[in-house]
């Protein structure tokens, strides 16, 4: 690849010598850059031999880019690279491609582009010249923008949910925009309630070289390589190796694989990575000891099992497997199996997925005793069920199942009657419970069940006062939530990481005592070259970070989306923070922890799961932004701000310790 004609030019250049660039839609969109941050930037035409990767926060491709231009930098993560600007025109022997459709560069292009393909995705792409691809134009996903002032010139022109506008075009094959309206009915998707895909039109699949391709997804994955994707370009076939790697890549191109390639041999080694590949298989490949194998392996399996090779045998198999009931065919279905798939499975049991004429007290006892049991009042009303009853008789049948009857059902009439059961006989165990949902006690005015035990302090802060901000004095006992609240403002980033230095013991400050020892609950971090080549599964995180002893070893999985070859870039900020707090909470119940980039219902979710487990003689400090939680929170802590945080220029102080965080 050629990229003589690049130099990197600092932001601050770039806006002196390019000032038109600053009224520009694109250039620093969210005002997030740095003037010391960089563009990869030319002054002339730009010739690129093979494939042109824009996909420059990538790790990889960022490296790459280092090595050319032999920069004396050790540290590649001290280089960023925000911007692409060719103040020229761009010819490429291959394609031009931007991957990763979340996010990219800003690209600037002053003149014309030729390639064999382009694909763009998350990044903010002007061209003021024309486009002229051999093959494909592709622009995929609603987080990027393309704007071409002049004429896209391709034989294939596709716009897929992504902001695209342009002068003007020449498609002599095939076009499609789904933002315009203006695409030939023949070559509109049709939508397949099956899969829930939509299936590319007949006129664009006849030109295709590999004719079983039906979602943009997978023509996206072709072009992604820069590979050739039109019959009319006649590239040299595809090897069984090329094809066997590719599989290995991504199992769903098993279902692109040419029949002469597609062997026994192949399908077995890509359903030894996942059951997920069993719709690809060959039918004659699929017997009832391949599905039997499978299902041991993961219960959740038995979702892709053909119907004629279920049994219930293997159904009990999926179940002690660990699955959802929702995945098992309903005639299988009789209170043996939906209990075993209760206690087994990975996920909170869900008494909704069981049909009402199959819903019985016994049941509902079990139910109880497994999991939260949070649609119990409903169950019971909908089938004339006793709650109450319920209760009573999970409560009755053992001291071990009190914990989760005062977690998820506390009320007067509960501990009442636990008391009277338990109270006297298990007094041991009984203060220990007791200890555990002491707030809950507290809260109901039951405090005449509480044991005077006093409780240990374990941290106390005399206050924190800077020149800038005060935090006033607190304690954490056991079975605290302290919420320190700071504001929803950056000056709160430098803040918050001396606050978590500080309570972690990590920074001595001379009006705080640490008495024991709490750990902070870190943010998932993943390198960008494995982001983009090979993903952290949720599987692999787990049996690193978390102990495998724990509880919480597979709590994740109750998520029903979640499994362990999920990838961990493909979960939401919820999700992400219980993987980080599942790992903490598996080695400690003391713990410092925040809650960004949560979702109201995450942040609840969350601060739930750390109250329980914190009853148990543990405590947790959350440094959060606003007050929603107060309501979980046993003391709560509000910061003093000695600084305007209206002005524009904040403290120089907080100002680059807080540049340096993002």
């Amino acid at each position: 690849m050629n990229f003589f004609a690049f130099k990197l030019v600092a932001i601050k250049e770039i806006k002196v010598k390019y000032p038109f660039l600053l009224d520009r839609e694109g250039f620093d969109y969210f005002d997030e850059w740095d003037d010391e941050d960089f563009f990869l930037a030319s002054d002339e035409d730009v010739y690129v031999d093979g494939l042109f990767s824009l996909d420059i926060y990538e790790e990889k491709i960022k490296k790459m880019y280092i090595r050319n231009f032999n920069l004396p930098i050790k540290n590649p993560d001290e280089l960023r690279i925000e911007g692409i600007l060719v103040n020229g025109n761009v010819f490429a022997s291959g394609s031009i491609v931007n991957a990763e459709g979340d996010y990219g560069p800003y690209v600037f292009i002053k003149g014309n582009v030729s390639c064999q393909s382009l694909l763009l995705g998350g990044s903010y792409l002007e061209i003021e010249g024309n486009v002229k691809a051999k093959e494909v134009v592709m622009s995929s996903y609603n987080h990027g923008n393309f704007k071409c002032s002049g004429t896209i010139e391709a034989p294939v022109f596709i716009v897929d949910d992504h902001y695209t506008t342009f002068g003007d075009r020449k498609n002599d094959l095939f076009y499609y925009n789904d933002k315009t309206g203006d695409t030939d009915p023949e070559n509109e998707c049709t939508y397949d309630e099956y899969s829930g895909e939509n299936i590319i039109s007949n006129q664009l699949q006849k030109h295709l070289l590999y004719p079983l391709i039906e979602t943009f997804e997978e023509l996206k994955r072709f072009l992604e390589r820069g590979e050739f994707i039109l019959k009319q370009s006649n590239p040299v076939p595809k090897t069984f190796a090329q094809w066997e790697h590719l599989v290995f890549l991504n199992y769903r191109d098993l279902k692109l694989v040419p029949p002469e390639y597609k062997t026994k041999e192949l399908c077995d080694a890509t359903l030894k990575a996942t059951f997920y590949a069993l719709p690809y298989v060959n039918p004659e490949f699929i017997t009832p000891e391949l599905c039997e194998r499978l299902v041991k392996k993961d219960g959740f399996a038995i979702q892709v099992i053909p119907d004629k090779f279920i049994t219930l045998e293997l159904c009990f198999q999926a179940a002690e497997s660990g699955t959802m009931l929702r995945f098992i065919p309903a005639e299988f279905y009789f209170e043996e199996l939906i209990i075993s798939v209760f206690k087994n499975g990975k996920h909170e049991p869900d008494i909704k997925d069981v049909p009402s004429e199959l819903i019985t007290q016994n049941l509902l006892q079990e139910y109880v005793k497994i999991g939260k049991g949070l649609w119990l009042d409903k169950a019971c009303t909908e089938n004339g069920i006793d709650k109450w009853n319920v209760l009573q008789q999970v409560i009755d049948s053992g001291i071990e199942h009190l914990d989760v009857v005062l977690g998820n059902h506390f009320s007067k009439e509960v501990v009442e009657y636990a008391f009277s059961v338990y109270g006297v006989q298990n007094k041991e165990k009984w203060e220990r419970i007791v200890h555990k949902y002491k707030s809950k006690f507290e809260r109901l005015g039951l405090s005449e069940y509480l044991s005077d035990q006093p409780q240990k302090l374990l941290i106390e802060s005399k206050g924190i006062k800077t020149d800038q901000y005060f935090i006033p004095p607190f304690e954490v006992n056991e079975g605290d939530f302290v919420l320190i609240h700071l504001d929803n403002h950056i000056a709160s980033c430098y803040v918050e990481d001396k606050l978590i230095a500080i309570l972690t013991g990590k920074e001595k400050h001379e009006n705080v005592t640490i008495n024991q020892q709490h750990t902070f609950v870190k943010h998932y971090r993943e390198s960008k070259f494995r982001y983009r080549f090979f993903p952290v599964t949720v599987g692999e995180y787990m049996s690193k970070n978390v102990h495998p002893e724990s509880k919480f070893a597979d709590k994740i999985y109750e998520s029903a989306w979640i499994n362990k070859n999920t990838p961990i870039n493909k979960l939401g900020g919820n999700s992400r923070k219980l993987l980080s707090l599942y790992s903490v909470l598996s080695k400690t119940n003391n713990i410092i922890f925040d809650l960004t980039a949560q979702d109201w219902d995450g942040m609840e979710h969350a601060a739930k799961i750390v109250k329980d487990e914190i009853a148990n003689k543990g405590s947790a400090v959350l440094i959060d932004r606003s007050d929603f939680l107060k309501k979980y929170s046993t003391k709560y802590i509000r910061i003093e701000w000695f600084i305007d945080l209206d002005e524009t220029k904040k403290s120089e102080k907080i100002e680059n310790e807080t540049k340096h965080r993002y």
